[in-house]
């Protein structure tokens, strides 16, 4: 009996030290995939040049560069001066981890998403023809450049363009789907095409938009004059020159009234009445007053708002939380967010105190 009761005893522990490493390991890995998450950068202006900071305002990239686009997946499109025999320019891909990457073999560069991004090539002379292909986070070209025209990745699609010619004459030119593997999914068939989003794509038939689901159907006749893509099950439409919001089923949930509206994020959407912008939920109920001369839309709960001349931000219930003060406030990012005041550029956080500032005069 006394030996049962060791036994037992030596099973359940040797159990339970499996189970302790087993969460051990699982933490650590854990902690180490976070850790290797790139880090968030913001661009400054120094000298003339960009470089770029960190959440907590520290300069982490050099001010090199002439020209910056947005971070995308860990990356940003720059262009910066290269010295040598004769002064050229420099294209490529900045890392958040400070690594500049040449891409000056391609005439332009797409935004990441999924983890490629699109490249356009530049034909040599009448033998070969300007093409769109994709390369992975390496620089790796792996679909080859041979679409006349393509989109970003979104829920594992992207659009691209075929167009055929003689000479100057246009003899097709459609539109339809591929996957990471660059095989066409979705068939050449449509006059235009967007990103998938929540599962459905617009497409332009005869002028007309309408959306598809992920096997190429129709599951919202082209009807509309234009539309927008889907954000919290509603979708943005112009019907009459007016825009309202259907439901996956394409049925009207807010009437086609409003002059011009924004995107739903975070349950909310921007609608313009008279030239002035309010916010309405996912059932068409106005539930912030139209009165902002602009807005820039919610992200976490917060939303840049611009009133009398003055930008400042807002929660979900219409409450200014940092007064308008700024010449001009951008979306929060991660909890930073890019604001102007007495014509410099600087950062805040979302207490609304001023993290990083620049010393030069924003012209633009």
């Amino acid at each position: 009996m006394h030996k049962r009761e060791v036994k037992i005893w030596d099973t359940d522990l040797y159990t339970f030290l499996i189970y302790r490493t087993g969460l051990i390991i699982l933490c650590v890995f854990f902690t180490a995939s976070f850790n290797i998450l790139p880090q968030k950068l913001y661009p400054v202006k120094i000298d003339g040049k960009y470089g770029f900071i960190n959440s907590s305002g520290e300069l982490v990239v050099q001010p090199e560069y002439i020209e910056f686009h947005h971070f995308s997946e860990g990356f940003v499109i720059v262009r910066k001066i290269k010295s040598g025999l004769f002064t050229t320019v420099d294209y490529g891909y900045l890392s958040a981890d400070g690594i500049f990457r040449s891409e000056d073999n391609y005439r332009k560069l797409g935004y990441y998403n999924e983890g490629l991004a699109k490249v356009y090539k530049r034909g040599i002379g009448l033998f070969t023809k300007s093409k769109w292909g994709y390369i992975d986070t390496s620089g790796v070209l792996v679909i080859p450049n041979k679409f006349y025209n393509a989109g970003d990745f979104s829920e594992r699609l992207a659009w691209v363009e075929k167009k055929d010619m003689f000479l100057f004459f246009v003899l097709s030119d459609t539109y339809g789907y591929i996957n990471h593997n660059g095989a066409i999914v979705i068939p050449y068939q449509f006059d235009g095409a967007g990103n998938f989003c929540e599962g459905l794509a617009n497409i332009t038939l005869d002028d007309k938009r309408g959306f598809i689901n992920k096997n190429g159907e129709i599951v919202i006749e082209p009807q509309f004059e234009n539309v927008r893509e889907f954000s919290n099950g509603r979708a943005a439409v112009m019907l009459n020159r007016k825009w309202g919001f259907i439901d996956r089923k394409g049925s009207f949930i807010v009437p086609a009234k409003y002059d011009e509206v924004r995107t739903f994020s975070d349950g909310l959407a921007a609608v313009s009445v008279s030239g002035k912008w309010g916010f309405i939920n996912t059932s068409g109920e106005l539930i912030i007053q139209p009165i902002f001369e602009d807005i820039s839309g919610y992200n976490k709960g917060i939303c840049a708002v611009k009133i009398n001349n003055r930008w400042g931000y807002i929660d979900k219930a219409g409450t200014f939380v940092i007064k308008p003060k700024f010449e001009f406030a951008s979306i929060f990012s991660e909890g930073i967010a890019q604001v102007r005041i007495n014509s410099k550029l600087c950062y805040i956080n979302l207490s609304g105190n001023i993290i990083w500032s620049s010393d030069e005069l924003v012209n633009d």
